[in-house]
């Protein structure tokens, strides 16, 4: 998904969040081209603890 979905999904406000994620280490990404693709199963593992 794309980061704009990420955020939505975990209900942040601003896409730099989920940025900050990614580069912790806490969300896995691929960037494709221009865009971040985000692992839906990371921020599964994320919101469940």
């Amino acid at each position: 998904m794309t980061i704009a979905e990420a955020t939505r999904l975990l209900g942040f406000k601003d896409s730099k969040t989920v940025y900050n994620l990614i580069y912790q280490g806490k969300i896995k990404a691929r960037k494709v081209g221009r865009v971040y693709l985000v692992s839906y199963a990371s921020l599964k593992k994320l919101i469940e603890g």
